[in-house]
Parts: structure tokens; sequence; C-alpha cells
């Protein structure tokens, strides 16, 4: 299991804590090389797609789910490569 796989699998934890999720979500965590970039450098993309729920829903669940992935990603700042 990839790092990034245990970053997706918290996050959707934390997003069935949010909610009963009477909706679909769908999250993609995926690397992005930087462009001009070392070839160590890498920025990393998070995408949260929501289908079946209200606007205002979506963006608070967002909101709270960015602010787990970022805590995740400080914690283990130092294993992820």
């Amino acid at each position: 299991m990839t790092h990034f796989t245990k970053i997706r699998k918290k996050v959707l934890k934390a997003a069935l804590k949010i909610s009963k999720l009477d909706f679909e979500i769908r999250l993609t965590v995926s690397f992005v090389k930087l462009i001009p970039a070392d070839k160590n450098d890498r920025n990393i993309s998070l995408s949260i797609s929501f289908r079946g729920c209200l606007y205002s829903d979506a963006v608070l669940i967002q909101m709270i789910l960015f602010k787990c992935f970022y805590d995740h990603l400080v914690e283990n700042k130092n294993n992820i490569q």
C-alpha cells in the first residue's frame, strides 16, 4: 500500500465521520510533476467531487477533508517521498 493510498483511506474515513454520506463522494489523490522542477520535487493534487448534495454541505465537507489531508501531510512530512 502506497503512502498516498493510506492518506486516501484516512481522508475517506474522516468523511464517513462527518456525514452519513447520503450522496456520492469521489476522492482522488495524485502526484503532479512541477514544471520546471527538480526531479525530486512534486506537487500533490487532491480532488474531491460530490453528487446529490447541497453545495453548502459540499463546501463544508471539502474544507474539513482538506484540513484532514493537510494535517496528515504535516504529521508525516519526513516519510513522504
